[in-house]
């Protein structure tokens, strides 16, 4: 039997595989010093006894293994909410499978035995945590991260609160309860004051009255019926672009909609600086402020600070689509037609997805295959009418003390526990982030790019060949027919639109001024 290939030939190496290399050979210097352990926040770490909630979500799962990658804790106690029969033990076993753990795996294994799951859940009272667990948590922890949140935009009024607010709460409450506690750090969106009054004007770090009193919410939506009531991929830690299905549903769903031809309208303004920063970037300022909150407190200072962690200020950018590095299962052209305005994306919508939608699940149902592309569009439309008031406004975030916090950090701690967001390059990031969809929600193996790009140019050749003769159709077909608006997923539409929009007629007075990202 002979080879295809000569003696000594090699494939050549994909160009996706071939630009993740090069960006994981940027890790070395802080691998090596990482390896050397005396940095003063890495000893700061030294046999300390760290309690984290929400360390199964995407932020907490980065922030535990940097934990482990970069300090010498002692033991790392995990709030974990037993579901569907699991164990928490089991649900531990699971967690330690994400990608993000695989170079802990390799180079400390034994560091992943420091996980001690605590059983309970962050929307119950005192945290659901056993008396006997909360005792010992009492005796024991140095260090709390309160991390877990609900970051669904369309979620219930009580569940957001339930988590959000009370949990909030009730870690509190435990932090009080802490004997030995050296530092406390709650981690929320930047976008919690992202509220009509400070649209276009500064965002302080500092605390804002709360447009109710946080007690009297949790009251109401303890008491009151229920029918009645945006962090993105890592840029180097740790690995580059590495994400979850979490991220699927936020911006990084913007991303990957286009990237494999499913999404086509998306709601923007292009003038909006986005509020982006790599998770590994506010998991880095999370373990430097809570070195610096134990500093300050042994200090005498007992006023808590508010450290902003986002890029838009110092470092600002804009949306913008990289199709240099396609994924071979894009099933369509990546190309975005954007606006600003709710009701020509609604057109946008039907025209680009949910008539196709329709069209598609037809032929499906005609086939005998399942129809679910439509749900597939109806879930984007959703996506992005929930981050629309984010693309389409814009608040100006200092981040003056997160700033001096970087700055006040040693040589080999800026390398360690890099967040200065100034030195970001914006285009390579994107060319990261679509990597990161690639490896780890994709899962296409970074393989198969440049019969990827070949593809991509056929798709374009057929959409410039196929729209024409699709609007065209639409105005034919579309003689005294009305499409309802509020139908078919787009009952989520609040805008006073009519009841009734007749296609030709809109194609007609609508500017379709269509922008390619």
């Amino acid at each position: 039997m002979t080879s295809s290939r000569t003696m000594g030939e090699t494939e050549p190496l994909d160009p996706a595989r071939e630009l993740e290399l090069q960006f994981l050979a940027r890790q070395k210097p802080m691998l090596e010093a990482t390896a050397r352990g005396n940095s003063t926040v890495q000893q700061f770490y030294d046999g300390q006894k760290v309690f984290v909630t929400g360390g199964t979500g995407f932020l907490g799962k980065q922030l535990i293994e940097k934990l482990f990658r970069a300090t010498n804790v002692s033991k790392v106690f995990v709030l974990l909410r037993p579901k569907k029969g699991k164990a928490v033990e089991l649900r531990t076993n699971e967690l330690l499978q994400d990608p993000v753990f695989e170079w802990v795996k390799e180079h400390r294994p034994k560091a992943l035995n420091k996980i001690v799951p605590i059983a309970g859940d962050v929307a119950e009272i005192r945290l659901g945590i056993s008396d006997k667990d909360w005792k010992m948590l009492s005796e024991e922890v140095n260090i709390i991260f309160h991390m877990a949140a609900t970051t669904r935009f369309d979620e219930t009024l009580r569940v957001a609160t339930m988590i959000n607010v009370r949990g909030a709460r009730e870690a509190l409450i435990l932090g009080k309860a802490c004997k030995q506690l050296k530092s406390y750090v709650h981690v929320s969106t930047a976008y919690s004051y992202a509220c009509d009054n400070l649209i276009d004007t500064e965002v302080l770090e500092d605390f804002y009255k709360a447009p109710i009193d946080p007690d009297t919410l949790i009251k109401m939506v303890e008491s009151v019926d229920e029918a009645r009531l945006n962090i993105i991929s890592s840029i180097k830690e740790p690995s580059p672009g590495w994400l979850d299905m979490s991220n699927v549903y936020g911006a990084s769903g913007i991303i990957l909609g286009p990237g494999i031809g499913l999404m086509h309208s998306f709601m923007a303004r292009d003038d909006i600086h986005i509020g982006l920063v790599p998770v590994d970037y506010v998991n880095n300022a999370i373990l430097a402020a809570a070195w610096e909150t134990a500093k300050r407190v042994a200090a005498g200072h007992k006023t808590p600070k508010i450290y902003s962690v986002t890029a838009s200020t110092r470092n600002p950018t804009r949306w913008e689509i990289r199709r240099d590095y396609p994924t071979p299962a894009a099933v369509g052209w990546g190309f975005i037609w954007q606006t600003q305005y709710h009701f020509v994306f609604l057109i946008y919508s039907w025209i680009l997805h949910l008539i196709p939608g329709h069209i598609i699940d037809g032929i499906c149902a005609i086939l005998g295959k399942e129809r679910r592309y439509l749900k597939v569009f109806q879930k984007m439309y959703n996506m992005c009418s929930a981050l629309a008031y984010f693309t389409t406004n814009q608040w100006r975030f200092v981040d003056d003390n997160t700033a001096s916090l970087y700055d006040s950090l040693s040589t080999i701690d800026k390398e360690i526990f890099d967040f200065d967001v100034r030195k970001i390059n914006w285009r390579e990031y994107m060319h990261i982030w679509c990597l990161g969809l690639r490896k780890y929600i994709i899962k296409d193996g970074l393989k198969g790019t440049v019969y990827a790009r070949k593809k991509q140019f056929v798709f374009k050749t057929l959409t410039y060949i196929i729209m024409p003769i699709y609007l065209f159709a639409l105005f034919k077909i579309d003689k005294g027919i009305s499409f309802p608006v509020t139908g078919s997923g787009l009952a989520r539409c609040e805008r006073p639109d009519p009841h009734h929009v007749n296609l030709r007629r809109l194609l007609r007075e609508v500017d379709l001024e269509r922008k390619e990202i």
